[in-house]
């Protein structure tokens, strides 16, 4: 929790539990800060909390099947794999510009 506060109140521009507070509870789509928070701050938070439950999800999965208390995505080449995919992504939609 501590960590997606952080994550929400500092950046370029620092806001407080209060100002956090206040947009949630209130919707003013003409405020910079809620432009701020909710299209760029919050999104990112979200991805990165279900980035790392699904890493949790499949390294307690590929702990299972292979039945290894020590196994990692590397031993599967799943990191790599991803890799893979993500250039592949890349070139074949022309994504750099948008990076």
């Amino acid at each position: 929790m501590v960590c997606m506060l952080s994550s929400v109140m500092f950046g370029i521009t620092h806001y407080t539990l209060a100002d956090i507070y206040r947009m949630v509870t209130s919707f003013n789509t003409q405020d910079i800060t809620y432009i701020i928070l909710w299209k760029e701050r919050y999104p990112r938070m979200v991805i990165a909390v279900v980035t790392g439950v699904l890493l949790a999800i499949e390294g307690a999965i590929s702990q299972l099947l292979t039945r290894n208390p020590l196994d990692s995505p590397n031993v599967l080449g799943i990191n790599f794999s991803s890799i893979f995919f993500i250039i592949v992504f890349v070139v074949l939609f022309n994504v750099s510009d948008q990076i």
